[in-house]
């Protein structure tokens, strides 16, 4: 019996060594919903990992893509010319460059402007919290929400095998959430004069154009496909995106009307839960279910547990937020208990996800499995964040319901810093640092230079969180270390770009040396030379 010849495409072939050997191959991967991930030639990635991180069946594809390979009607050659066809206008691009604009240009440095001017006089005056509030809603709508809609939308299509749904309403959202928001810090502080203070309500109104247009585009794409056990938490996200952008306009209206700057705590309090809890931490959750088991090899998840996990998220959620509006609006006295129910409901909600995907236990990785990389230390401490987050407000919940207790302006932002500066801001980090360069179809920059970036967002971590739940020294002195933290964060971020722009853009010296490289490796990875054409075929012109 004559044996079997070895597959012209095996497990361990990349994705790129696929494409570049087989032009036209794309095809199949398009077939299959793998189309548009990692540029014009593809990832580098090993076809039976990519299929699985995807939800396809690995052997099927093979199969397939074996077929096409053997059967080709038409000769070619290796496309390794310098000049590639050049790319459509991605809608993810513009939105995560404009995020990182805005947390560099803006957010960052307004953080440590207003930390400074905690503790001592440096002539913001009654600026100070209006500027403290402008520059919290420039980091979460602004810098966390746009990278968030950037992710979504160059994602959602691959999750659901088509094309994104509003591409024109996508780009629009981009430029709605960022205007609104650029609007909003250039005009807050000033908002006690007539002209800018119409201008502050403009700006509401915009965020909340550009929120029901992202809104509008991910129910859509989400709908054209079987629900998925991760799209209820992503329409869950968007749906409190869209609610606290309305509650946004509600009270930004009030501020104007009242001919103040600041929005009051009652109001404000509920309105950043909604962003934090319910927009950008029930976004990353759903967002974890789809690609952390394939981007850290988890096991696999418990599914079951997952329906639970949200209904108690969300239940608790709306408790603590509804109260929280009643106690604004109503003759409502909020009741500690209530308060302290919701922050256990929510914290066992945390805990259950982190059970529910196997996060707390090691990775298992396949043969064809990629290695291990920078991301995964950021991602797994960026949970770790996340559990602490919840357990300080459990902390802090407790102690109000036994006695007395209320937390200081520096206490009360510990959580929401443990959240967006080690929960969110590190899930960007990580997410990004495995995505973006396989969108590219590239490799990352420089590992080392991640892992830099983890050491320092870790420090600048703990040192605002730390100054905050732990009231040593004098007011002042806790003030300073957190504008210290905020320029180490500031830096964290700005080589977090530098690697990504490295990695996406690279020279035009370091892109030909790729493709020498990539072109050296091919007969190696597929344990033959690889033919510039097949039997049978037409001759190459």
């Amino acid at each position: 019996m004559a044996e079997r010849p070895d597959p012209l495409i095996g497990p361990h072939t990349t994705v790129r060594e696929a494409v570049l050997a087989y032009p036209g191959i794309e095809a199949v991967f398009e077939r299959h919903g793998l189309a548009g991930c990692g540029g014009p030639e593809g990832p580098i990635e090993p076809i039976a990992f990519f299929a699985r991180g995807h939800e396809v069946d690995p052997a099927a594809l093979l199969r397939v893509l074996n077929e096409f390979a053997a059967g080709r009607a038409r000769a070619v050659s290796l496309p390794l010319m310098d000049e590639r066809p050049r790319k459509p206008f991605e809608i993810y691009r513009l939105a995560i460059f404009t995020s990182l604009v805005l947390a560099l240009a803006g957010g960052l440095p307004l953080a440590v402007l207003v930390a400074l001017g905690g503790g001592r006089d440096i002539g913001l005056g009654v600026r100070w919290a209006p500027l403290v509030q402008a520059h919290g809603h420039l980091q979460l709508v602004g810098f966390v929400g746009l990278f968030i809609a950037g992710i979504a939308y160059h994602i959602l299509p691959r999750f659901k095998n088509m094309e994104l749904r509003l591409p024109g309403l996508a780009v629009a959202s981009i430029g709605l959430l960022a205007g609104g928001v650029v609007l909003r810090t250039a005009t807050q502080p000033w908002a006690d004069s007539g002209v800018v203070s119409a201008l502050f309500a403009a700006s509401a109104v915009i965020e909340l154009a550009g929120a029901l247009a992202f809104f509008a585009v991910v129910v859509s794409t989400l709908s054209s496909r079987p629900r998925k056990n991760y799209d209820r938490f992503l329409l869950s996200a968007v749906t409190w995106f869209a609610a606290a952008s309305v509650m946004n306009l509600v009270v930004t209206v009030e501020v104007v009307s009242d001919g103040v700057t600041t929005v009051a705590a009652s109001r404000g309090t509920p309105l950043l839960e909604m962003y934090f809890l319910g927009f950008i931490t029930l976004f990353i959750l759903g967002v974890s279910i789809r690609v952390l088991p394939h981007f850290l090899s988890l096991r696999p998840p418990r599914v079951r547990f997952l329906t639970p996990t949200l209904l108690l998220f969300n239940t608790a959620l709306l408790a603590r937020v509804g109260s929280g509006w009643l106690a604004a609006y109503a003759p409502w006295s909020n009741p500690e208990w209530l308060q302290t129910a919701s922050v256990y409901g929510m914290g066992a909600a945390v805990l259950l996800f982190v059970f529910a995907l196997s996060l707390h236990r090691a990775a298992v990785r396949a043969d064809d499995s990629a290695p291990a990389g920078g991301h995964e230390r950021l991602i797994r401490v960026a949970y770790v964040w996340l559990v602490v987050a919840f357990a300080i407000e459990a902390w802090y919940a407790s102690k109000g319901l036994v006695g007395d207790f209320r937390p200081d302006f520096l206490e009360h932002g510990a959580a929401r810093h443990a959240l967006a500066v080690g929960f969110f801001t590190q899930m960007i980090f990580g997410v990004a640092a495995r995505a973006l360069p396989a969108f590219a179809g590239r490799s990352l920059y420089s590992p080392r230079l991640l892992g830099v970036t983890w050491v320092l967002i870790n420090i600048a971590v703990i040192m605002r969180v730390g100054h905050a739940v732990i009231p040593s020294g004098s007011t002042t002195f806790r003030f300073d270390h957190i504008a210290a933290s905020g320029v180490i964060a500031f830096l964290a971020v700005l080589l977090f770009v530098y690697n990504i722009i490295r990695t996406v853009t690279p020279s035009r010296r370091s892109r030909a040396s790729n493709r020498r490289k990539e072109a050296s490796r091919l007969p190696e990875a597929r344990g033959r030379a690889l033919p510039t054409s097949v039997p049978g075929s037409s001759p190459s012109p």
